[in-house]
């Protein structure tokens, strides 16, 4: 089995949670039982950061606009938050994003407040590399409180990211000690998990060949959750279908998004953690 303990003091992570919907932070939450920089050996040390659910809360709806008033706006907590990050891991070589990344994913004025908000990072030349989260794939929002129909291209997503492979899901190792591999658990939902064959046998032949012994995934909705019914519900299908692979092939932690809530547990010997969110 792999040391999961020595896993997690090798990395350095920013989980923050608890926010008001004013905008303000009222807390800044730190897991300080794995807050601690990777030590493989004194020579090769690096850090990386997770954040995710940076979207904008959606406001009321203004029948002028046809959109809500929050729509296509900058996001002060979001901007606090990855302001506070990069200032307070210098070290960071790269981020990893968990997804929803904005509200209305077609919407081009998003991606535009979203970068706005993002400075520090590509003022700090940072890589980041994204999960694709539920709200990447609503184009726009509609005045019911729903979305249009979901947009399959990702276009809007795919036009604003640089990432490997097809983008939608794709892995990476780095400084050959670490194999990320990103997963996409929002392609075909619809209420249930219907993983498609593509990236089924992508995964399994990513994970089956890859060399590298810690392995970290990355997806949007997490395999457990704390915060509702529904939630919960999500997760089983979730864990359902991911669970066995992820079991087979040895990987070693999770991250998620989607909940809003920080949570962490151990199962199976795979360590599951949901980031507390970027500002939504």
């Amino acid at each position: 089995m792999r040391n999961i303990h020595l896993f997690m003091m090798m990395l350095i992570i920013m989980l923050l949670s608890n926010f008001s919907s004013t905008g303000s932070i009222n807390e800044t939450f730190v897991s300080t039982d794995i807050v601690s920089p990777i030590r493989l050996n004194d020579d090769n040390s690096w850090n990386f950061t997770i954040i995710g659910d940076t979207r904008q809360q959606s406001g009321v709806w203004d029948d002028a606009t046809d959109h809500y008033t929050h729509d296509n706006a900058t996001n002060p907590t979001r901007a606090a938050i990855v302001s506070k990050m990069v200032e307070e891991n210098p070290a960071t070589e790269f981020i990893l994003h968990t997804g929803d990344v904005v509200m209305s994913g077609a919407e081009q004025d998003d991606w535009n407040r979203y970068f706005e908000d993002s400075t520090p990072i590509t003022d700090n030349n940072l890589s980041v590399y994204y999960a694709v989260g539920n709200h990447e794939y609503y184009p726009y929002a509609l005045g019911n409180g729903d979305y249009a129909p979901r947009d399959t291209t990702l276009t809007a997503y795919h036009d604003n990211v640089d990432l490997p492979g097809n983008e939608r899901f794709y892995s990476f190792d780095y400084n050959n000690q670490v194999h990320f591999v990103f997963i996409n658990t929002e392609e075909d939902w619809d209420g249930e998990f219907k993983i498609t064959t593509e990236q089924s046998d992508w995964l399994v032949d990513d994970l089956s060949t890859n060399t590298i012994e810690l392995v970290v995934a990355v997806y949007h909705r997490p395999s457990y959750s704390i915060r509702d019914s529904g939630r919960v519900e999500d997760a089983r299908e979730i864990r359902g279908v991911l669970g066995p692979i992820l079991e087979q092939y040895g990987v070693d932690l999770v991250f998620s998004g989607h909940d809003h809530y920080y949570y962490r547990t151990i199962r199976n010997n795979i360590t599951y953690i949901t980031e507390g969110g970027g500002g939504c």
